[in-house]
């Protein structure tokens, strides 16, 4: 990934420096190139943007969230375009050449992939926390269905966000037939023993487990098991089946409040 990033840098560069030369000649202000003080502040400029530019994209992927490398190389091409559209667009409507002017459309294009970071970042910074309190919630263990309703964002937004969490070894991602969900050990295990012991049977078993199930995969007594479905049922994080005198993770299976209460 690191090798996209380098090419990345070295083409948007290019890209930018073309933009940069022609600036003076599409925009109105080629007397730039007689002045030597002014070409001399000219370039210094430009070489800097393009250091700068050219260190941000090389160091992207080290950020906590990289910012995609096709973004910059799109973008370059939008400044490319710009410099050469937009001077003969303003010019047909108003007869008045850019000039200097050029440089604001210039610069928030240049900075756009930037300032996406920022709001996109913190859109997605407060999503994970929303997926984190859901998973919390039910101990752990959540379906994509489970996620998108209780958060509202779309499917697919959902789905990423798993994903993300899943290369990033914060949860596993585990199917039984057409049932797809995700669980997060480091919440399982601040659970206490005996309910991450059934909480993980449970997972194993996503269609459900009968107490006389639950009593023969493990070693506890009758009375333990009682108690511990009645914590996990008061938390939210089983609920009992009565039509199946099973139990269920809430995070895999939509329950009401009735259903939820553990038997």
């Amino acid at each position: 990934m690191t090798d996209n990033y380098a090419l990345t840098a070295v083409v948007s560069c290019l890209i930018l420096i073309i933009s940069f030369i022609l600036i003076p000649f599409t925009c109105g202000i080629p007397e730039i190139f007689h002045d030597y003080d002014d070409l001399a502040i000219y370039i210094f400029f430009g070489m800097l943007i393009f250091i700068f530019y050219g260190t941000a994209i090389v160091s992207s992927p080290d950020w906590s969230r990289p910012i995609p490398y096709n973004w910059f190389i799109g973008t370059a091409f939008i400044n490319l375009g710009e410099v050469i559209l937009l001077p003969q667009a303003v010019y047909l409507f108003t007869h008045v050449l850019i000039g200097w002017f050029i440089f604001f459309p210039w610069f928030l294009t240049l900075l756009a992939p930037f300032l996406i970071y920022i709001f996109a970042g913190e859109e997605r910074a407060l999503t994970d926390a929303k997926i984190l309190d859901i998973a919390k919630k039910h101990g752990g263990v959540v379906s994509l269905s489970v996620v998108v309703w209780e958060t509202g964002i779309p499917l697919e937004e959902a789905e990423k966000c798993l994903k993300r969490f899943v290369k990033h070894e914060e949860a596993k991602e585990s199917k039984e037939g057409d049932l797809r969900f995700y669980y997060f050990p480091s919440i399982i295990e601040q659970l206490g023993q005996i309910n991450k012991e059934i909480i993980k049977l449970l997972l194993d078993n996503p269609s459900g487990l009968s107490k006389t199930d639950l009593l023969v995969k493990t070693d506890l007594s009758p009375e333990s098991i009682k108690e511990a479905l009645n914590r996990l049922g008061q938390k939210g994080i089983i609920y009992y089946d009565e039509e199946n005198n099973i139990y269920k993770l809430t995070g895999i299976t939509s329950t009401t409040n009735k259903e939820r209460t553990a038997k």
